[in-house]
């Protein structure tokens, strides 16, 4: 819950108060000048003092009549883990920002520091190579590594549900590898929780982040299941239970995307046919 620009999470394991507004961040008069020259600029890399530092602006989303009609559609849509997020200003995508940044390292989940903020742009940390840059050359130079990074981001997205958070977009583009060799993420813009319950937010997360799993295991054999079984030891039964009923529904567009891999099958489509296939195994479904 928020109440003056603190976020107070109330899970039993994680007992935390937050600070969530802009406010809470002041920018020095250097920052403020890297900050104002970002302006039109989704994602900036500056240097500030010699260090790379990232600047994230709120204010240079897509027209704001598009974003409407499909937040307006999703929204109706019955199945929860399929509904759009509410649609929200560029100060309160900014406030989640920094509400779930906060979250997280409260909970002493790596992410990139929050060195100041302004009404609708942040700066940023670096935090290095993204999972996915670190992926790619070891796919070819030391499969092991690669596929035990694999499991190491479903451990870490565990470890994130452990704490009663979601993260809303898992991707290995959006995690990193920390100081301390553990996975961290960022990249917070969206918040299924606040259109459903925590434990179907989990369930989605789970879901989307083996899309990628799944696809990029080079050992389909054993590489998923190890994954899935890393993420399992930290996950409460109802979150599990919603990942069923998740699986339940989109494996009605199983005969479809078969159909269609004999023919001519998008990426997006193989993703979700051997994600629900593992899924459908794993979860005796």
């Amino acid at each position: 819950m928020i109440r003056r620009g603190f976020f107070v999470s109330l899970h039993p394991v994680c007992f935390i108060m937050v600070q969530t507004t802009p406010s809470c961040f002041p920018c020095n008069a250097v920052a403020q000048k890297l900050m104002t020259a970002s302006r039109g600029k989704r994602i900036s890399r500056v240097l500030q003092n010699k260090q790379t530092v990232w600047i994230k602006r709120m204010d240079c989303d897509s027209p704001i009549l598009s974003r409407w009609f499909h937040a307006t559609l999703f929204s109706k849509l019955v199945k929860p883990y399929l509904r759009a997020a509410p649609l929200r200003s560029p100060q309160e995508q900014l406030q989640q920002e920094i509400r779930k940044l906060s979250a997280f390292k409260a909970a002493r989940i790596p992410v990139p520091d929050i060195i100041c903020a302004q009404e609708t742009a942040l700066m940023l940390s670096d935090v290095g190579k993204t999972i996915q840059k670190r992926l790619a050359p070891l796919k070819k130079t030391a499969p092991r590594q690669h596929e035990a990074m694999l499991v190491a981001c479903a451990k870490a997205l565990g470890e994130v549900h452990a704490a009663g958070l979601c993260h809303g977009r898992p991707h290995p583009r959006d995690m990193f590898l920390s100081p301390n060799g553990k996975i961290g993420f960022f990249d917070f813009e969206e918040e299924p929780e606040a259109v459903m319950s925590l434990s179907q937010a989990q369930a989605r997360d789970i879901w989307l982040l083996f899309l990628q799993i799944c696809m990029r295991a080079q050992d389909k054999d054993h590489t998923p299941a190890a994954a899935f079984n890393a993420w399992q030891r930290y996950t409460a039964p109802q979150t599990l239970e919603d990942l069923r009923h998740l699986v339940r529904f989109f494996r009605h567009f199983l005969p479809p995307l078969q159909a269609l891999k004999a023919i001519r099958l998008g990426k997006d489509g193989q993703r979700m046919l051997i994600a629900t296939e593992f899924f459908i195994s794993h979860l005796g479904i």
